[in-house]
């Protein structure tokens, strides 16, 4: 069976946590159970101290994907809200789930640098050398995401709308209540 794991990629304060959200409750209105798998939470767990050096990332990435996977297995459909910055961690995260739906939250820098809700890319302009995705390392934008939200205008109800549309489209029968 194909997986129901759907990764939500986008620059830091991109909306990528808000679209995640509005997609769990559009899910669970129609019966669907859904979680919010939230990299910053997991992060939180795994190095509350983190260094976002390459290799600690790929294990937080990893985590995100193992998790996602069992607990789809489990019959709970994960949301998947993290930055996945480089093609290389979204193919690995898509080999651990065994597929997933991904998702771009499209914005672009200067609108998510503006939003900065945690101040992120104010402190990261604050160093000349860093590990911030769009300031210090390059995001690299899905090439091919199953689809592409409009975070910077569209309303996170309707980025949830088009996501759950897309995902009865792509198979029916994994959407079945």
């Amino acid at each position: 069976a194909m997986s129901r794991v759907v990764w939500i990629t986008g620059l830091p304060a991109s909306g990528k946590t808000t679209l995640a959200r509005a997609l769990v409750e559009a899910l669970e209105a129609e019966g669907i159970r859904a979680t919010l798998v939230d990299s910053d939470e997991v992060r939180a767990v795994l190095t509350p101290r983190p260094s976002y050096e390459p290799n600690e990332r790929a294990i937080v990435y990893r985590s995100l994907a193992y998790l996602a996977r069992r607990l789809d297995e489990a019959g709970v459909v994960p949301i998947v809200a993290a930055t996945a910055h480089a093609r290389s961690i979204r193919d690995e995260a898509r080999a651990i789930c065994d597929g997933l739906f991904l998702v771009h939250a499209r914005a672009s820098l200067a609108v998510c640098e503006a939003r900065d809700p945690k101040h992120l890319y104010r402190e990261a302009r604050e160093k000349t050398d860093g590990t911030m995705p769009g300031v210090h390392v390059a995001y690299e934008a899905p090439a091919a995401a199953a689809l592409e939200v409009d975070t910077a205008t569209g309303s996170p109800q309707a980025g949830a709308k088009g996501i759950v549309d897309a995902l009865r489209a792509r198979d029916p029968r994994l959407w079945l209540v």
